[in-house]
């Protein structure tokens, strides 16, 4: 059993059946379409040559795309679904092993959960306070990224570790998965990034086939009819399960057309009403406002605990040093003092300041018009468009600036802030300091 698997029984079993149904119907309507109405009716008994070889080119055109589809996502499904990394040592990594070493023992209850730690007591792991926590650097190294009201990226609390820009905790898998779309039977899994461009061609493909089967079954029923025989029983059979899986392909196929247009997936519709937050870098040093927070990454250590002597109690100490120092510098907070900053330009440049945006209930941060989102998940060319051979250019993550790219709406929410709309990079950052350092 992989890391993917559903947790569910019952769907697990559903996974496995639904591969074999469909290769069934698909054997069936082999045999209907082209045996009994391409061959045995068309040809043999009214000796319409033309139109049969039409509906059987069609129909193993059609099937041939929507079959090679078919077995490209599943393959992608099962090899690469999507899956965020675990970082060593957090929770979601000691669950695994357990599960493992469960499986090489032959236990039934692999999806046990026997590891032994403070976070067995509460059922998940706490937000990670350490500001050299593992992976966060893998944020702030980015010009934006999604964050909470403190700053900090999302963490996600079954898996023990930050969450990267549209990953999703599933349910199913109990595992963090990229651009999480749906977990589907039919297609042995999870549709997320790595697989949702071929979910989208099998859907169009398929709901095409049908189209070719309803045309042939319908057009060989009125004949029938016309003709004063009594339809043909496989014939209408097949009639009923084209049009059924048809108008299901038709509605799975303009969902993800539609998807792929807004740049959005089933979980970001299900969100569509919350506000996102996102830390956007702007120069050193730039201060809060009333309408914005700011922070400084790296972190600041927690200044270290005043050391109790026997004689001294616990209550003279002022609750300030009892406490860490905050990571969020709002509107009227102190200034740092000048002692804190970097004493070299090297230290300097390894910082970096974040204002802290909200957007508005049902904006799309990465919405970037339809052409782009189009080339973003099903490519550049049309041979990538229609064949199922390259992954969706978002998959690549090699935008040195955002884990994805952001649409105007990030320029735009700048503006509504009061900041400057143009990207803060660190070749800015080192031009203003060499100014500083020549005045």
């Amino acid at each position: 059993m992989s890391s993917t698997t559903s947790t569910s029984l019952g769907v697990r079993w559903i996974t496995r059946l639904v591969p074999c149904f469909l290769l069934a119907l698909a054997g069936y309507a082999t045999y209907v379409v082209i045996g009994r109405i391409c061959v045995d009716f068309l040809l043999r008994e009214r000796h319409e040559t033309g139109l049969a070889i039409a509906f059987i080119v069609l129909y193993f055109f059609f099937f041939a795309l929507g079959i090679t589809c078919y077995i490209r996502t599943i393959w992608i499904v099962k090899t690469d679904p999507s899956l965020v990394p675990l970082e060593p040592n957090s929770r979601g990594a000691r669950v695994l092993e357990s599960r493992e070493q469960h499986r090489r023992k032959g236990l039934k209850n692999a999806f046990s959960r026997p590891y032994n730690d403070e976070e067995a007591a509460i059922g998940y792991a706490p937000l990670d306070s350490n500001p050299d926590s593992p992976g966060l650097e893998k944020f702030y190294s980015k010009n934006v990224f999604v964050c909470e009201s403190d700053g900090r990226p999302k963490w996600c609390h079954e898996c023990g570790q930050w969450k990267p820009d549209r990953a999703s905790h599933s349910q199913e898998i109990e595992r963090c998965v990229r651009k999480m779309d749906h977990y589907c039977p039919w297609v042995g899994g999870m549709v997320a990034e790595n697989s949702f461009k071929f979910f989208a061609q099998f859907t169009f493909y398929a709901w095409l086939f049908c189209a070719v089967i309803v045309s042939a079954a319908a057009y060989t029923i009125a004949k029938q009819v016309e003709d004063g025989s009594v339809p043909d029983g496989h014939t209408f059979a097949v009639l009923v399960l084209s049009g059924f899986l048809g108008f299901f392909s038709c509605a799975m196929s303009g969902t993800a057309l539609r998807f792929i247009l807004q740049n959005m997936t089933n979980v970001d519709l299900l969100k569509r009403q919350m506000s996102y937050q996102l830390a956007v870098r702007v120069p050193l040093g730039t201060q809060p406002t009333e309408k914005f927070a700011t922070v400084t990454y790296p972190l600041p250590q927690a200044p270290p605990m005043q050391q109790v002597q026997p004689s001294q109690p616990t209550a003279s100490l002022p609750s300030q040093q009892l406490s860490s120092q905050p990571i969020v510098q709002a509107a009227n907070s102190a200034q740092p003092r000048a002692e804190e900053e970097p004493s070299n330009s090297r230290d300097r440049l390894a910082q970096r300041t974040f204002a802290i945006l909200r957007t508005e209930p049902g904006e799309n941060p990465w919405d970037l018009g339809y052409k782009r989102n189009w080339v973003t998940t099903m490519g550049n060319s049309p041979i990538d468009w229609f064949l199922p051979i390259k992954r969706s250019p978002s998959t690549l993550h090699d935008n040195p600036e955002s884990e994805y790219p952001y649409g105007d709406l990030l320029a735009e929410l700048k503006v509504r802030y009061g900041l400057d709309p143009k990207p803060w990079t660190d070749k800015d950052e080192g031009i203003e300091m060499r100014e500083r350092n020549r005045r």
